[in-house]
């Protein structure tokens, strides 16, 4: 039998559990519940992850640039994956746990390289390839793709283990690329590419996507956790019902980037002056001058 009782006294909570079932139970849910801490708490969550395969992170490392990209969506164990390639000789292979310097035993040997897709780059034929009306501008033709690139699809079942070392940047994404002859007549060469396979953060403003609640943020703009700027949290021309509102709403966003040691005291006494001293959040009549913005 459980019981839970709620004590409020000087403002804390405390939770009183009584067990009358046997240690052997007791021991069951200690080990259910270490087991549930491998398994990422994600819901439902997608997590986008990409790849970009070149020379410079190959062991030995090579000139080559990105020839082989892949994007790869991890649901729950499931991992599902697209990879694109101009010149790919064999499979892509995923291996790991390994570091930049060296290379980690194969864990995965992912399908071989067979249809392809309309695209200018590897990592556009990873991401779908592009359409006709996406290679044109309005009244243009068409401009030449890149070429049909070979894809590499699938979807492989990771352990819970596995899903934690993936996320964790310590997988590696590795394949043999071809290099065409100099001159008519010469074999091809070949070369090793790899790369290390990382969340995605499409805005690259450090936030991975699947946790990002501002998607598409400026280069270089300063975010929190979340991935959003200050102007994004406390946007000047909000729905604010009120100048107060906002000027509350700034007041609770620049404590959070203190708190996230994204901005010191002085900076945000700053931002919240000028925030005070703006329009933001006053009805707008035509007697009025324009507004004054958050700068």
């Amino acid at each position: 039998m459980e019981r839970l009782r709620d004590l409020q006294g000087d403002g804390k909570f405390a939770i009183i559990m009584s067990f009358t079932r046997s240690r052997r139970v007791a021991g069951l849910v200690i080990f259910i519940c270490a087991l549930s801490l491998l398994v990422p708490a994600v819901g439902q969550t997608v997590i986008p992850l990409g790849v970009e395969l070149n020379g410079h992170s190959a062991v030995p490392s090579n000139s080559l640039g990105t020839v082989i990209c892949g994007r790869l969506w991890l649901d729950r164990t499931n991992l599902t994956y697209r990879f694109g390639s101009i010149r790919a000789q064999e499979p892509v292979e995923i291996r790991g746990p390994s570091s930049p310097e060296t290379n980690g035993p194969l864990i995965y040997l992912l399908n071989p390289f067979d249809h392809g897709v309309f695209a200018y780059t590897p990592c556009q034929a990873a991401e779908g390839g592009v359409m006709g009306s996406e290679l044109m501008g309005p009244g243009e033709d068409p401009p030449p793709p890149l070429g049909t690139l070979p894809l590499s699809e699938g979807t492989i079942s990771l352990s819970p283990v596995e899903v934690n070392q993936l996320r964790s940047g310590f997988w590696y994404a590795q394949a043999v690329a071809r290099i065409p002859p100099r001159r008519p007549g010469q074999p091809s060469g070949f070369l090793p590419v790899r790369g290390r396979i990382l969340l995605l953060d499409s805005d690259g403003d450090g936030v991975a996507d699947f946790l990002d609640q501002c998607p598409a943020t400026p280069p270089g703009t300063l975010v929190n956790s979340s991935g959003c700027s200050l102007d994004q949290v406390c946007p000047c021309a909000g729905p604010w019902k009120n100048h107060g509102e906002f000027v509350t709403t700034l007041k609770q966003a620049l404590e959070e980037f203190v708190q996230e040691g994204l901005l010191n005291r002085g900076a945000s006494r700053l931002l919240f002056q000028s925030g005070a001293e703006s329009d933001c959040g006053k009805r707008v009549t035509p007697d009025l001058e324009p507004t004054k913005a958050l700068p």
